[in-house]
Protein backbone atom coordinates (compact mmCIF):
# COMPACT_ATOMS: atom_id res chain seq x y z
CA UNK A 1 0.00 0.00 0.00
CA UNK A 2 1.79 2.97 -1.05
CA UNK A 3 0.68 6.61 -1.72
CA UNK A 4 -0.41 7.52 -5.21
CA UNK A 5 0.50 10.30 -7.32
CA UNK A 6 -1.16 13.67 -6.13
CA UNK A 7 -2.92 15.27 -8.77
CA UNK A 8 -6.07 17.37 -6.84
CA UNK A 9 -7.55 20.40 -8.83
CA UNK A 10 -7.38 23.25 -7.29
CA UNK A 11 -10.11 23.05 -4.18
CA UNK A 12 -12.15 26.14 -4.22
CA UNK A 13 -16.09 27.31 -3.92
CA UNK A 14 -16.12 27.63 -7.92
CA UNK A 15 -16.52 24.05 -7.94
CA UNK A 16 -18.48 21.14 -6.37
CA UNK A 17 -16.42 19.97 -3.42
CA UNK A 18 -16.71 15.94 -2.85
CA UNK A 19 -16.93 14.60 0.32
CA UNK A 20 -17.16 11.21 0.89
CA UNK A 21 -17.46 8.62 3.74
CA UNK A 22 -17.10 4.79 3.55
CA UNK A 23 -18.51 2.65 6.31
CA UNK A 24 -20.19 -0.78 7.22
CA UNK A 25 -24.08 0.04 8.15
CA UNK A 26 -24.20 -3.12 9.74
CA UNK A 27 -23.38 -1.61 13.46
CA UNK A 28 -25.52 0.98 15.39
CA UNK A 29 -22.38 3.29 16.20
CA UNK A 30 -21.57 3.50 12.37
CA UNK A 31 -24.81 4.51 11.74
CA UNK A 32 -24.34 6.99 14.87
CA UNK A 33 -21.50 7.99 13.13
CA UNK A 34 -22.61 9.12 10.02
CA UNK A 35 -26.00 10.57 11.38
CA UNK A 36 -23.19 12.98 13.14
CA UNK A 37 -21.31 13.58 10.22
CA UNK A 38 -24.37 14.65 7.76
CA UNK A 39 -26.06 16.60 11.18
CA UNK A 40 -22.76 18.51 11.28
CA UNK A 41 -22.73 19.63 7.74
CA UNK A 42 -26.20 20.70 8.23
CA UNK A 43 -26.03 22.86 11.29
CA UNK A 44 -22.95 24.38 9.45
CA UNK A 45 -22.52 27.85 8.34
CA UNK A 46 -21.95 26.29 5.09
CA UNK A 47 -24.86 28.21 2.58
CA UNK A 48 -22.14 29.68 0.21
CA UNK A 49 -20.09 26.37 -0.18
CA UNK A 50 -20.95 23.54 -3.21
CA UNK A 51 -20.49 20.32 -1.84
CA UNK A 52 -21.93 16.71 -1.72
CA UNK A 53 -21.44 13.62 0.13
CA UNK A 54 -20.78 10.40 -0.95
CA UNK A 55 -21.64 7.70 1.87
CA UNK A 56 -20.95 4.17 0.85
CA UNK A 57 -21.50 1.08 2.99
CA UNK A 58 -23.87 -1.28 3.08
CA UNK A 59 -25.39 -3.91 6.01
CA UNK A 60 -28.26 -3.82 8.44
CA UNK A 61 -28.98 -0.14 8.94
CA UNK A 62 -28.63 1.12 5.57
CA UNK A 63 -32.89 2.10 5.42
CA UNK A 64 -32.49 3.75 8.43
CA UNK A 65 -29.98 6.22 7.00
CA UNK A 66 -32.12 6.42 4.13
CA UNK A 67 -34.78 7.20 6.50
CA UNK A 68 -32.60 9.77 8.45
CA UNK A 69 -31.44 10.98 4.76
CA UNK A 70 -34.88 11.67 3.45
CA UNK A 71 -35.82 13.60 6.51
CA UNK A 72 -32.89 15.95 6.39
CA UNK A 73 -33.29 19.82 5.17
CA UNK A 74 -30.51 20.10 3.28
CA UNK A 75 -29.24 22.32 0.16
CA UNK A 76 -26.41 19.62 -0.39
CA UNK A 77 -26.35 16.80 -2.42
CA UNK A 78 -26.54 13.55 0.04
CA UNK A 79 -25.85 10.09 -2.33
CA UNK A 80 -26.37 6.91 -0.47
CA UNK A 81 -24.32 4.06 -2.84
CA UNK A 82 -25.14 1.20 -0.25
CA UNK A 83 -22.18 -1.29 -0.26
CA UNK A 84 -19.41 -1.58 -3.12
CA UNK A 85 -16.88 -3.97 -3.17
CA UNK A 86 -14.47 -1.06 -4.54
CA UNK A 87 -14.55 1.89 -3.65
CA UNK A 88 -11.45 2.91 -5.33
CA UNK A 89 -13.31 5.73 -8.09
CA UNK A 90 -15.02 7.05 -4.88
CA UNK A 91 -11.53 8.12 -3.00
CA UNK A 92 -10.09 9.39 -6.57
CA UNK A 93 -13.08 11.36 -7.12
CA UNK A 94 -13.42 13.57 -3.61
CA UNK A 95 -11.70 15.86 -2.16
CA UNK A 96 -11.80 15.30 1.28
CA UNK A 97 -12.50 12.21 3.51
CA UNK A 98 -14.98 12.31 6.66
CA UNK A 99 -15.44 9.17 9.12
CA UNK A 100 -16.92 9.22 12.58
CA UNK A 101 -16.83 6.19 14.11
CA UNK A 102 -16.36 5.18 18.13
CA UNK A 103 -16.24 1.37 17.25
CA UNK A 104 -13.10 1.28 15.16
CA UNK A 105 -9.27 0.54 16.38
CA UNK A 106 -7.38 0.85 12.86
CA UNK A 107 -9.67 0.93 10.32
CA UNK A 108 -8.23 -0.22 6.42
CA UNK A 109 -10.96 2.83 5.19
CA UNK A 110 -8.77 5.26 6.97
CA UNK A 111 -5.57 3.52 5.18
CA UNK A 112 -7.21 3.99 1.92
CA UNK A 113 -7.88 7.92 2.07
CA UNK A 114 -4.22 8.33 3.33
CA UNK A 115 -3.02 6.40 0.36
CA UNK A 116 -5.28 8.55 -2.15
CA UNK A 117 -4.07 12.04 -0.25
CA UNK A 118 -7.14 13.19 0.97
CA UNK A 119 -7.28 15.30 3.86
CA UNK A 120 -9.15 13.50 7.22
CA UNK A 121 -11.78 14.96 9.07
CA UNK A 122 -13.13 13.41 12.42
CA UNK A 123 -14.15 14.23 16.08
CA UNK A 124 -11.72 14.04 18.69
CA UNK A 125 -13.24 10.81 20.55
CA UNK A 126 -12.66 8.60 17.30
CA UNK A 127 -10.72 5.58 18.72
CA UNK A 128 -7.91 5.48 15.70
CA UNK A 129 -6.98 8.94 16.06
CA UNK A 130 -3.32 7.72 16.79
CA UNK A 131 -3.51 6.84 13.41
CA UNK A 132 -2.89 10.37 12.01
CA UNK A 133 -0.05 13.06 12.92
CA UNK A 134 -0.17 15.70 15.24
CA UNK A 135 -0.72 18.35 12.32
CA UNK A 136 -3.98 16.03 10.96
CA UNK A 137 -5.16 16.11 14.53
CA UNK A 138 -3.78 19.83 15.16
CA UNK A 139 -6.16 21.41 12.34
CA UNK A 140 -8.62 18.83 10.99
CA UNK A 141 -9.85 17.28 14.54
CA UNK A 142 -12.35 19.13 16.30
CA UNK A 143 -13.76 17.75 19.75
CA UNK A 144 -17.00 19.48 19.71
CA UNK A 145 -19.80 17.82 17.74
CA UNK A 146 -21.35 20.98 16.45
CA UNK A 147 -18.78 21.57 13.91
CA UNK A 148 -16.86 18.93 13.70
CA UNK A 149 -17.26 18.81 9.84
CA UNK A 150 -18.02 21.83 9.10
CA UNK A 151 -15.68 23.98 10.93
CA UNK A 152 -12.25 22.05 9.78
CA UNK A 153 -13.74 21.94 5.93
CA UNK A 154 -14.44 25.31 6.08
CA UNK A 155 -10.97 25.86 7.14
CA UNK A 156 -9.90 23.82 4.30
CA UNK A 157 -12.05 25.24 1.00
CA UNK A 158 -10.92 29.30 2.35
CA UNK A 159 -7.21 28.06 1.98
CA UNK A 160 -5.98 26.09 -0.86
CA UNK A 161 -2.51 25.55 0.67
CA UNK A 162 -3.75 24.36 4.12
CA UNK A 163 -5.85 21.89 1.98
CA UNK A 164 -2.65 20.87 -0.17
CA UNK A 165 -0.41 20.55 3.01
CA UNK A 166 -3.16 18.33 4.55
CA UNK A 167 -3.46 16.08 1.13
CA UNK A 168 0.44 16.18 1.45
CA UNK A 169 0.44 15.18 4.79
CA UNK A 170 -1.85 12.12 4.81
CA UNK A 171 0.54 10.32 2.09
CA UNK A 172 3.46 11.47 4.49
CA UNK A 173 1.17 9.72 7.64
CA UNK A 174 0.70 6.81 5.41
CA UNK A 175 4.43 5.87 4.83
CA UNK A 176 5.32 6.87 8.29
CA UNK A 177 2.53 4.17 9.58
CA UNK A 178 3.80 1.52 6.68
CA UNK A 179 7.31 2.54 7.95
CA UNK A 180 6.56 1.91 11.41
CA UNK A 181 4.83 -1.41 11.00
CA UNK A 182 7.94 -2.89 8.87
CA UNK A 183 10.79 -2.26 11.73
Amino acid sequence: LSPLPLNRSRLNAARCIRIVCVTNLNYLEKLEGVKEILSSLARGQLNDLEFQIDILGGGDNYDHLIQFVANLNVSFEIRCHGYKQNVESYLTAADIFVYQSGLDAWPNVILEAMRHGLPIITEQGSCFIEMLSEKQIELLVVDKKEDFVSGPLLKLVSDDQLYFEMCRESQRQLNFLIDSQLS
